[in-house]
């Protein structure tokens, strides 16, 4: 696949529910400049497949620069990654700080999606989850 850096909400979500692994950091302004001024942060940031500017500061930005990129918020990015999943009968696993945000969460989206299938859930840090699923399969 090419970097591509303006993008299709519906383009997008098809990418990301593809057979295909890949990562997407959704950045604000204060991830942008929490990165300007960390090398370490924004080598992380450039490590994703896709970084997509979450909130209209980050959109006028780039309509100055003449380029049209619809917002791709989160919320936007995470509701149609939902849909397209129900649509396609796959499923999702969940990543919380806390076993409470996780029950709401999965509490909200069973009632607006009735249809969707909930594989699991970890609570934790993203090192944690890595050993979780490398263990996984044993």
């Amino acid at each position: 696949y090419k970097r591509q850096s303006l993008i299709s909400l519906s383009n997008f979500v098809n990418f990301i529910v593809s057979d295909k692994n890949f990562s997407v950091a959704v950045c604000n302004v204060n991830s942008l400049v929490a990165a300007d001024k960390s090398s370490e942060f924004n080598k992380i940031l450039n490590s994703f497949d896709f970084r997509v500017a979450d909130g209209m500061p980050l959109v006028w930005y780039l309509r100055l620069r003449k380029c049209k990129q619809e917002r791709l918020n989160g919320a936007k990015i995470f509701h149609n990654v939902i849909k397209t999943g129900i649509d396609k009968n796959l499923t999702h696993y969940f990543l919380g700080s806390s076993d409470d945000v996780l029950t709401k969460m999965k509490i909200n989206l069973y009632k607006k999606y009735p249809q969707i299938i909930i594989d699991g859930e970890f609570v934790g840090d993203y090192n944690g989850m890595v050993e979780h699923f490398d263990n996984k399969g044993d």
